[in-house]
């Protein structure tokens, strides 16, 4: 079984961590790599809150909530548009509105990379969206990749500056 170079990373710092050895330099070992391993966690928590946040504000029809979610600058690419700057986000996602409901289910993220202050990281979602017209009513279901970059801002804390959206997938069905 081939490990991931992130989890080798993280056995190795929970291997550091319950080693038996006294000795100063293991000490020091031990304190960089939990201190490395809890950066990871915080960032991993601040990074998947972001993702939570932008699929609530999607389904609940509240763009403004975006502002917390995107940089100033932000940009979007959706495959078919780039918008640029927190106010051509929210005014392109305006367009949802043309569905009865969305629901957006957020897979586990993988954070590729990560340095102080910036990270990449991909999140799988599933979103549905609900359209309906007289007694028919559709679920476009989605399957996306996002592809995010993420920044850590003095003000405002994490917040994502860039991502794509690749769709893996889409699937049109009637529901009852």
């Amino acid at each position: 079984h081939r490990q991931s170079p992130e989890t080798q990373r993280t056995s190795r710092a929970i291997r550091l961590s319950s080693s038996g050895s006294t000795s100063s330099s293991d000490r020091e070992g031990r304190l960089s790599s939990s201190l490395s391993l809890s950066l990871r966690k915080d960032t991993a928590r601040a990074v998947a809150a972001l993702a939570s946040l932008y699929a609530r504000a999607i389904d609940e029809l509240d763009f403004e909530q975006l502002r917390r979610v995107f940089t100033v600058d932000g940009e979007l690419d959706t495959g078919s548009s780039v918008r640029r700057g927190i106010d051509e986000i929210v005014a392109v996602m305006e367009g949802l509105r043309r569905y009865e409901s969305t629901t957006h289910l957020i897979g586990e993220q993988v954070i590729s990379s990560a340095a102080v202050d910036t990270c990449t990281v991909v999140t799988p979602c599933t979103a549905h969206h609900l359209t309906v017209e007289g007694h028919c009513r559709t679920d476009r279901v989605m399957h996306i990749h996002y592809q995010d970059e993420c920044v850590r801002t003095k003000a405002d804390g994490w917040r994502i500056r860039s991502r794509r959206l690749d769709v893996v997938q889409v699937d049109e069905r009637r529901v009852n």
